[in-house]
C-alpha cells in the first residue's frame, strides 16, 4: 500500500473510484494504509479533511477514509457525520479508542470506545479499534448486525463472546470465540446444522447457554 506520509487531493478531484472485488468492497484509497494525513485543497468542491488528516465529503456528513498511518490513539467522530464509507475505512494499527462527539444522533460508542450505529430497530457494530486495549470483548446483546471489517486486524483482542445470532459472521475470525445460544435461535437452518458449519469454520468455537463471567 501507499506509504507516503501525506496524501494531497487537489481541487480537480471530484470522485474516488470504488467497487466490489469478491472479498469485499474496496476503493482507490483502500490500500493507503501508510498515509498519516489527508490534505484537501480548500477549493475542492467535493471533499474535505480535518486537523487529524481524516478525509470526508465536503460538508463532513460522510467519513470517507481515516488515515491508516496516523499515530493518534483516539479519534472523535464529528457530530456532522451521518454515514461511513464502504470498506475498511477506520483502520489504523495505532487506534485504541473511537469516540462520538455529543449530539450525533446516529452513531455512539460504548465504555470500551467501540463504535456502533443505530438505524431504527437495527443496532450495528461498526468498528472495534485495531489497537483496542482489551483481551476479551463481549458484544452487547442488543447488537443485530456487524458491519464489514468491524473486527478486522485486531492486535490485542483474543476472545469474543456474543449471541449465536451473530456467529455466522463472527466465525471467520481466527481467535477464540464463545457463542451464546439464544432461546429463539434455530440450530437447524435449511436442513443443515448451524453448529456443524460453525465448527468447520472455526475450531476454537465454544458454545454456551449463557454469557461467561470474566
Amino acid at each position: 500500500g501507499l506509504t507516503a506520509e501525506t496524501f494531497y487531493l487537489p481541487d480537480t478531484i471530484s470522485k474516488i473510484n470504488a467497487g466490489y472485488l469478491g472479498f469485499g468492497w474496496t476503493t482507490a484509497l483502500s490500500y493507503c494504509n501508510g498515509v498519516e494525513k489527508f490534505i484537501v485543497s480548500d477549493n475542492n468542491e467535493f471533499f474535505s479533511s480535518d486537523s487529524q488528516g481524516v478525509l470526508y465529503n465536503k460538508d463532513k456528513t460522510e467519513l470517507i477514509k481515516y488515515p491508516g498511518g496516523s499515530k493518534a490513539e483516539t479519534y472523535v467522530l464529528p457530530v456532522t457525520v451521518t454515514s461511513i464509507g464502504e470498506g475498511d475505512v477506520l483502520s489504523s494499527k495505532y487506534l485504541q479508542r473511537i469516540e462520538v462527539a455529543p449530539g450525533n444522533e446516529l452513531f455512539y460508542n460504548d465504555e470500551s470506545n467501540v463504535l456502533f450505529a443505530a438505524y431504527g430497530d437495527q443496532n450495528i457494530l461498526v468498528k472495534i479499534p485495531n489497537n483496542i486495549q482489551l483481551r476479551i470483548y463481549k458484544i452487547p446483546e442488543s447488537v443485530t448486525d456487524l458491519a464489514q471489517n468491524s473486527w478486522s486486524n485486531l492486535k490485542n483482542l483474543k476472545k469474543f463472546t456474543f449471541r449465536l445470532t451473530l456467529v455466522l459472521t463472527m466465525c471467520y475470525i481466527a481467535m477464540d470465540i464463545v457463542a451464546v445460544l439464544h432461546p429463539t435461535q434455530p440450530l437447524i437452518l435449511n436442513g443443515h446444522s448451524i453448529l456443524k458449519q460453525l465448527f468447520a469454520l472455526n475450531r476454537n468455537l465454544k458454545v454456551m447457554n449463557r454469557f461467561p463471567e470474566y
